[in-house]
């Protein structure tokens, strides 16, 4: 969702004759993204060749994890566009957020379970200034 405000188009605005173009502008949005596999949540077992009073073995090959889910990523983005003698010098800088959450990051396990690592979920930010003329 975004909006912008051209605020030269204002009458108030008009009187000043060294601006020619103002814009104000703000958008925000929220995505979700499918990690590959979402079943990764669940016990899975797989059949082994190991054969104990003729019944054939299973070993376990993946760990339950109930915080596995969706992962997010938050953007916030706030701008201010001016240009100045009829458009001939224009500026332009912004400030963006992007926040990220539910990644999965393998966690180290004990050798003595049988896995190297168990995912889990951590989150990042970024926080940019951006600036052009």
């Amino acid at each position: 969702m975004g909006a912008a405000w051209i605020f030269s188009d204002e009458s108030w605005m008009k009187k000043l004759s060294w601006l020619s173009f103002g814009k104000l502008r703000e958008a925000s949005e929220q995505q979700g993204m499918i990690k590959s596999e979402i079943t990764q949540y669940l016990n899975t077992y797989s059949v082994t060749t190991n054969i104990y009073n003729g019944i054939t073995g299973l070993s376990p090959s993946r760990l339950y994890n109930r915080d596995f889910s969706w992962e997010k990523t938050t953007k916030k983005e706030i701008a201010l566009e001016l240009g100045f003698l009829k458009n001939r010098v224009n500026l332009s800088t912004a400030y963006y957020s992007n926040t990220s959450s539910n990644q999965l990051v393998g966690i180290p396990l004990p050798a003595t379970t049988g896995f190297p690592t168990i995912p889990v979920e951590s989150s990042c930010k970024s926080q940019k200034y951006r600036m052009g003329i």
